[in-house]
């Protein structure tokens, strides 16, 4: 297996870090907000969406073994175009590393310690990450494999630790806000989701071979089950509350705190956030790395990786200081950036797929 190659086992690890991170601190706060208790269905949708884009993944990958995205882009849509994509690609994982740093940052200084700086923050985070990214991808998914049972045993033991006699354990209705609250929360918080996005830009460094889709499609199912079952006890637990807490993770321990005593399990919630919090961080800021090298026509690394925490700590300290303002930032102007990115190059992509296809039969 070349050196920079990931297995398919390694790419479903890293496919369920990339899902579950930023859906553990503020986001089923913000859903509940947009469609009360039916954000339990804007979940489900989520997941299967998500599902539908790892499959996709799978499918180009099967017909472009050995191309990158950068290749296929190049090939049907020409250096230019794919420039500029990779241009809206290099920020669209810029500001998602920023939303990473602005949930980091909350739930450390929430849950650890109210003293906690964004500056220790990037003292402890950027260099981990940076030199995770520039250690390859072979060697992010070997980390990842290896602290996956880590994360997902936390999880679990969190989930057992949680569940404490609750009065009420009815969700209402599902529906209650209707087809406008769901398709609020589904569009106004897209820019929560859509981290699988990354697997293209290292579509090149997969490995997949006959038979081994399940080795993909397990492990991202475990993060993906278990996601939608902390989403549950989260809505159960708290119900009309849920817009008020905005640490998920943490919160749904904190609320066994009243008749178990356990303020200790908070480890848990504090051992598999923060591992995921850094494996993402460092696949992430790898993918915003490999656009701007593919961008400049650059393969020098160190300089393009500098270059990219320079620019996150300066817009972190000149206008992202306020977590909250980076929120409604989100929600209310990146929603747009977001879903215009997850809707067309998916779109591209299956169009792409499609012409390949149909210009196979017209040769045989």
């Amino acid at each position: 297996m070349n050196e920079q190659k990931i297995s398919a086992h390694q790419m479903g690890v890293i496919a369920g870090i990339l899902f579950f991170t930023l859906k553990m601190s503020a986001l089923p706060s913000l859903i509940y907000k947009y469609n009360g208790t039916g954000a339990i269905l804007s979940t489900v949708v989520v997941i299967l969406l998500n599902f539908m884009f790892l499959w996709l993944v799978i499918w180009i990958k099967k017909k472009y073994k050995n191309e990158s995205l950068y290749d296929i882009f190049c090939e049907k849509l020409g250096v230019f175009v794919t420039k500029l994509l990779y241009f809206i690609f290099f920020a669209f994982f810029v500001l998602k590393l920023l939303l990473m740093f602005s949930d980091g940052f909350t739930f450390i200084k929430d849950v650890a310690d109210e003293e906690f700086t964004v500056l220790n923050l990037f003292i402890c985070l950027l260099p981990v990450i940076s030199a995770l990214a520039y250690s390859g991808m072979r060697n992010m998914g070997r980390t990842a494999e290896f602290f996956f049972p880590v994360i997902v045993i936390s999880l679990l033991l969190l989930i057992v630790f949680s569940f404490v006699p609750v009065s009420n354990w009815g969700l209402g209705s599902l529906v209650r806000y209707g087809f406008e609250g769901f398709a609020s929360s589904i569009f106004r918080l897209s820019f929560w989701t859509g981290d699988l996005f990354a697997l293209l830009i290292f579509l090149d460094k997969i490995e997949i071979k006959k038979g081994s889709y399940k080795q993909v499609f397990v492990p991202f199912g475990i993060m993906a089950g278990i996601l939608l079952v902390i989403f549950t006890i989260y809505y159960v637990f708290y119900q009309e509350t849920s817009i008020f807490h905005t640490n998920v993770l943490n919160d749904i321990v904190q609320y066994a705190i009243g008749t178990s005593g356990g303020w200790h399990m908070d480890i848990f919630a504090i051992l598999a956030f923060m591992f995921n919090l850094f494996l993402q961080g460092g696949i992430i800021i790898y993918c915003a790395n490999e656009c701007l090298k593919k961008l400049l026509g650059y393969e020098y690394s160190v300089i393009t990786l500098s270059f990219i925490n320079l620019l996150i700590i300066a817009i972190e300290y000149i206008y992202l200081t306020d977590y909250l303002k980076y929120i409604a930032f989100a929600e209310n102007y990146l929603c747009y950036f977001s879903a215009v990115v997850l809707v067309l190059v998916p779109a591209l992509l299956v169009g792409i797929m499609l012409t390949k296809k149909g210009k196979k039969n017209e040769t045989s």
